[in-house]
């Protein structure tokens, strides 16, 4: 009885230590700690306590909070941070990290096709949403605060331009946001050009195509911190990658590799470029997903390849709620470089 006392009393006197021990710590230091954790974690610790809570909840938090970026990669029947979808004529901010879609107020109803695109300006840290007309040339296009503005604001261009878009009005490959300034392709009276919109300051500028005609554009991209554009030559049959290493002086560099049939016959009839990663390796990723599936990873620059297999996506649970069965999925949507956000819509 006396040794099961003791022990007790110890047990005791440890669990009060590490009370102290977590109570004492700096909140600068708890802190640390939680942004340090995913994202999924610090949002299931804030129902701990009211501390902790009020800890990853505060404002200073939320707008630091990063996590490494990754591939996201999710299933939709029908595209960082925060996500830009569109139903019919209303822009929808989707936060995946919080899984919660917010709809934005709607445009100007003469405005039935429409181009959006999301921005980030890492000064401020806001996020802004520029929506533009498509279809016809525009001197003027619209602007939404996320979590600030209540109304569309009108901001102007001297620069008249129709944006180039595919998937019905979302600019999908063909514009980026880097460093706080958005690059789309757009026409304008002199021809195909590349005009950017800075975040912060609201002001457009042209940047004239660096290659001739017979260099097809394929996707906009972020290089290591800057802007490149990949595509292919017709006349050659190679692949380029342009990288814009001088905003201010228009400097491009350009880069031509092999397909990645060159190292592997017939990998470009299984595999689509998804993006790159910021380390500056292509992605290329499978047109079909079954149970586990194999992600290409290429340095077009140093010539490496690998390859990174995926087990545990779609498996039998998942395939018999959704009626799957056997067969391999062809939607399978994939995100190069999302980084989690903590953010509220």
């Amino acid at each position: 009885m006396e040794q099961r006392e003791e022990k007790t009393e110890n047990i005791q006197r440890k669990r009060s230590r590490g009370k102290s021990s977590s109570s004492s710590l700096p909140l600068d230091l708890t802190s640390e700690i939680f942004s340090r954790l995913p994202a999924k974690s610090v949002v299931r610790f804030r129902c701990v306590s009211k501390l902790w809570s009020s800890i990853t909840t505060a404002p200073y938090f939320t707008n630091s909070f990063e996590t490494r970026p990754n591939l996201m990669f999710f299933f939709k029947e029908v595209g960082p941070r925060l996500d830009l979808l569109r139903k019919a004529a209303t822009p929808i901010i989707w936060n995946p990290t919080m899984r919660k879609f917010k709809p934005l107020r709607k445009l100007d109803e003469r405005w039935k096709n429409i181009k959006v695109s999301l921005g980030y300006d890492p000064v401020d840290g806001k996020h802004k949403v520029v929506c533009m007309p498509y279809g016809n040339a525009f001197y003027e296009c619209r602007v939404l605060t996320l979590r600030s503005d209540q109304e569309w604001r009108t901001v102007k261009t001297n620069h008249k331009n129709s944006p180039f878009t595919f998937h019905g009005g979302v600019c999908y490959r063909q514009s980026r946001c880097i460093n706080g300034v958005i690059y789309y392709r757009a026409d304008t009276n002199s021809g195909r050009v590349i005009l950017s919109f800075d975040v912060r300051s609201e002001r457009f500028d042209v940047i004239e195509l660096p290659w001739d005609e017979n260099f097809g554009l394929v996707m906009m991209m972020s290089y290591k911190g800057r802007l490149a554009c990949l595509g292919f030559n017709h006349e050659k049959n190679s692949r380029s990658l342009w990288v814009l290493e001088d905003v201010e002086k228009r400097e491009w560099s350009c880069h031509t590799y092999l397909p990645i049939s060159h190292y592997e016959p017939g990998l470009e009839n299984y595999f689509n470029l998804t993006g790159i990663t910021n380390d500056g390796e292509l992605i290329y990723v499978p047109n079909t997903v079954l149970e586990r599936f194999h992600v290409i990873y290429f340095d077009a620059i140093r010539e490496t390849f690998r390859r990174v297999i995926y087990k545990g996506v779609a498996d039998k649970g998942f395939r018999l709620r959704n009626g799957l069965e056997d067969k391999p999925i062809r939607r399978l949507h994939f995100f190069p470089n999302h980084i989690e956000t903590l953010m509220s819509l």
